[in-house]
């Protein structure tokens, strides 16, 4: 999984991650992290947030690292996986890609 900035953010890439699962927040998993981690018990969550997501093997993007330097390719789409491609409003949350050969982790 990549993700990437907010607008806040210029949408910069900003890493990958092997995904496990996502966790609504409405969850038994999903409440038990938000009341027990450090990161949400004490700074709270974005109050637009709708789930958690589980990755393992994280990597961060190096320095102007761009999501371009995944080589994938978009699902269905079949465009590059490039910043541009993504399409805007609700859809940019969650873009399937491929790529050729697996990414390293």
């Amino acid at each position: 999984m990549a993700f990437y900035g907010d607008a806040d953010l210029n949408n910069t890439y900003l890493g990958r991650g092997l995904f496990h699962r996502y966790l609504p927040l409405n969850s038994s998993p999903g409440l038990e992290i938000l009341s027990n981690h450090a990161l949400y018990s004490q700074r709270g969550y974005p109050t637009t947030a709708k789930g958690l997501i589980a990755l393992s093997n994280i990597i961060a993007a190096e320095r102007d690292e761009l999501l371009e330097s995944l080589n994938g390719t978009i699902v269905p789409t079949k465009l590059p996986l490039r910043l541009r491609n993504i399409p805007k409003g609700q859809a940019r949350a969650r873009i399937y890609f491929l790529t050729e050969k697996p990414l390293p982790y």
